[in-house]
């Protein structure tokens, strides 16, 4: 995850801190903290979730590789 970006998108929505933020995209803290530090790959479903909460696009928010 593109954690700088997906701050400043959360930013936005009033989302300032990590309960707030993983609140905001429907998932739980530990979930958000360990996709943010790329300890999981989320499941599309959860990727396109989370991007759509944002209104972006899941490359907006991931490195995506062939």
């Amino acid at each position: 995850m593109r954690a700088d970006v997906f701050d400043k998108l959360a930013e936005t929505h009033g989302a300032t801190n990590d309960a707030e933020r993983a609140r905001l995209v429907g998932i739980e803290r530990t979930t958000l903290y360990r996709i943010r530090e790329g300890k999981v790959v989320p499941k599309l479903e959860t990727a396109m979730q989370i991007a759509q909460r944002l209104d972006v696009t899941v490359e907006d928010l991931f490195e995506v590789t062939a």
